[in-house]
């Protein structure tokens, strides 16, 4: 498992092996933090529609990741329905500019990365710095583990931004959302009292379709201020030898019994 997409290609047209790419409830995304540098707001927007995430994912996923622009993935509850935002590079110039920033005076950040975590991540990562640095955002690009995220985070010296995924199993905005943005969880990167104020009373709310609304309008709060910037749905991929057949499941699990001779 977690072959890199040139192997699964590679087995793909081999003899005695094959592999899928399987799309999962798992997300790939860039944290952001609400303080420092990025407590800029236009520079946060800026960060993310600076991004070309369907060149990410036919880079690195042979455009078979799905490109997402909430922390969730399509078909799950809490995606705002018809929110989407945009790919816009002089869109991010122009945000850029009205902090006073260009490409001739860029904004410096921080980013970390791990690499190996999940396939592609250090790669994916510089592919971000590259496109941050022709709008005029200059990331410093650092490599640590995910148990190093962690620790930075909960000692509050996480970069500006890291490279990040999330998986979530079960099909609920709780365990995307409202993790990653509840502050008294220690995954939250992006904290305010206003994300605290909006997210915290749905862990209590006991109506669903409500709750599920809440959702919904939390996530397009969040991207329409710069919060987070989901990039794609993630891709589990699994190589296998010839004469059995494997039947994956969207959560990602790999069932015994869905393991089969041929």
């Amino acid at each position: 498992m977690e072959l890199s997409f040139r192997d699964v290609k590679r087995l793909q047209q081999s003899g005695n092996y094959n592999a899928i790419a399987n799309p999962i409830a798992r997300i790939i995304y860039v944290t952001v933090r609400a303080d420092g540098t990025f407590a800029d707001r236009n520079i946060r927007l800026a960060a993310h529609h600076a991004i070309d995430k369907k060149l990410l994912s036919k880079a690195f996923f042979g455009s078979e990741a799905v490109t997402i622009d909430v922390p969730t993935i399509p078909g799950m509850p809490g995606n705002p329905p018809d929110f989407h935002f945009p790919y816009h590079p002089d869109k991010a110039r122009e945000l850029l500019a009205a902090s006073g920033y260009s490409t001739e005076k860029p904004v410096n950040i921080g980013m970390a990365t791990t690499n190996g975590q999940f396939p592609g991540d250090y790669d994916i990562a510089r592919a971000i710095v590259t496109m941050w640095e022709k709008v005029g955002i200059k990331a410093n690009l650092t490599v640590i583990t995910e148990a190093q995220w962690y620790d930075l985070n909960a000692a509050g010296k996480l970069p500006d931004a890291s490279l990040f995924v999330w998986e979530n199993g079960t099909g609920d905005p709780e365990l995307f959302t409202g993790h990653m943005f509840n502050e008294e969880l220690p995954f939250s990167t992006y904290r305010t009292p206003e994300v605290t104020a909006k997210v915290k009373p749905l862990f209590s709310e006991p109506n669903y379709e409500k709750r599920i609304k809440g959702y919904e309008e939390l996530n397009q709060y969040l991207i329409n201020e710069g919060a987070i910037i989901p990039l794609v749905q993630a891709i589990q991929t699994i190589g296998y030898r010839k004469g059995i057949t494997l039947t994956p499941w969207s959560n990602g699990l790999v069932r015994p019994q869905a393991i089969k001779a041929e």
